[in-house]
């Protein structure tokens, strides 16, 4: 997540402990490398048993994934929207069923996201990370004003607990958890106000609280995106950099948590084509085949859309997408959908998450932001040209002539919430 993107408005494995790591073996995915994107419009599951990239082609930024059992979860940043922190839930990493939000009340993040000043558009929550630790889900992000949040519950559908405020700062982004086998648990986060120093805090019992005085970890331009695992007793501290050729995914690997560590590039990213794929997730699946949920930095109207790639594993690295001669991984647009999905289900089965929405004229006046976060309650509002709601958002004048309605839901509807955007 990268600080200028959001003032421009371009516009969410088992995370604990250690994971299993195939033998050092390809995924079972035949996908393919593309010298170009597919055609507009062609996107998701093709009800075959394959999929084209993007999977979701509305603006899913700063994602993260885990696995728990047989079920995906992933989340994406929500910026000033309401609620806050998008929940997603899939099968087969393919398919994706919007659950709701992780923040109720994003006022509990300060008076700017209310309703009455709207202020944080392109800011509020950023790149968020989602982990399962003792029997529950635990869900950590930042703003780049207010500092640190954490929530956590026994269900991805909730109920979450009220956001906690971990520490009230400025300029730090893009957080991860990271609970070690003692169950001593740590928190590695971006100080992008410091030169993009990337610090390893440790956290308290509960999770809420920071403990002590952070370790730098590591510090190059740019560097962000941080998510931590442990793979066959090695720490894996992935995060982005910015090189000539874009913002790319790094990873340093070690036997420590603070190192000393070994590097690698792990894909090259073509902006100019492939959209600069570079901020997600690595996922292990039943089967023993891993892979990498990312988004693309560099988005069109329809901001960060999601795409799916395989991971080859080459003397205990990661490979993004399709290795190249270079040994660092290429994009690819297709592939098979993993073991265990849902193939053959056709998109109209699928009503979580559609990109248009009618905008009534009974909800007054719109501005030019438009909320991309949850779906519509109704099957009349689903759109098979894609899954992801845009509504109607009327603007801060109209909310303040309407001061008994409460909270902005910021233009996002879903189960339980009204339709009308400024009423709950």
């Amino acid at each position: 997540m990268e600080i200028t993107r959001r003032q421009l408005g371009r516009l969410a494995a088992v995370g604990t402990g250690t994971l299993l790591i195939p033998g050092l073996l390809p995924p079972s995915t035949a996908a393919a490398a593309s010298p170009q994107a597919p055609p507009a419009g062609t996107w998701g599951d093709q009800g075959d048993g394959t999929y084209v990239n993007p999977v979701l082609p509305g603006d899913f930024s700063d994602w993260d994934c885990i696995r728990v059992g047989a079920d995906y979860y992933g989340i994406t940043s929500t910026f000033g929207y309401s609620p806050g922190v998008a929940v997603l839930h899939s099968k087969d990493l393919v398919n994706w069923r919007t659950l709701g939000g992780a923040v109720d009340d994003v006022t509990r993040i300060g008076p700017e996201l209310n309703w009455d000043r709207m202020n944080r558009f392109g800011r509020g929550v950023w790149a968020g990370a989602i982990r399962y630790h003792a029997g529950r889900y635990w869900v950590y992000f930042n703003t780049p004003d207010e500092g640190f949040f954490m929530t956590s519950a026994p269900s991805p559908t909730g109920p979450w607990e009220p956001l906690t405020s971990v520490w009230r700062t400025s300029g730090w982004d893009d957080p991860c958890p990271f609970w070690d086998d003692d169950g001593q648990g740590y928190l590695v986060t971006t100080h992008y106000s410091d030169s993009y120093k990337i610090n390893l805090f440790k956290l308290s019992e509960d999770g809420k609280s920071l403990v002590g005085s952070p370790t730098v970890i590591h510090q190059s331009p740019g560097s962000e995106a941080n998510k931590l695992y442990k793979i066959n007793g090695l720490y894996y501290h992935l995060y982005s950099e910015v090189k000539s050729e874009g913002r790319v995914l790094m990873m340093n690997r070690g036997s420590s948590l603070t190192g000393p560590f070994e590097t690698r590039q792990l894909e090259h990213v073509n902006v100019s084509v492939d959209r600069e794929p570079n901020q997600g997730g690595l996922v292990q699946t039943p089967d023993g085949s891993w892979y990498f949920v990312t988004h693309h930095g560099h988005g069109d109207w329809e901001g960060r859309p999601l795409s799916l790639l395989p991971v080859t594993w080459v003397d205990g690295w990661p490979i993004l997408g399709a290795v190249g001669a270079d040994g660092i991984g290429n994009m690819v647009w297709t592939g098979q959908v993993p073991a265990g999905g849902t193939p053959g289900m056709p998109v109209d089965a699928l009503p979580a998450v559609v990109t248009s929405d009618p905008l009534e004229p009974s909800r007054g006046p719109c501005t030019l932001e438009v909320d991309l976060l949850f779906p519509a309650p109704t099957a009349q509002r689903r759109r098979r040209c894609g899954r992801r709601a845009a509504f109607c958002r009327s603007g801060p004048a109209a909310a303040r002539n309407r001061p008994n309605r409460g909270p902005a839901t910021g233009g996002a509807t879903r189960s339980g919430l009204s339709a009308d955007p400024l009423t709950r």
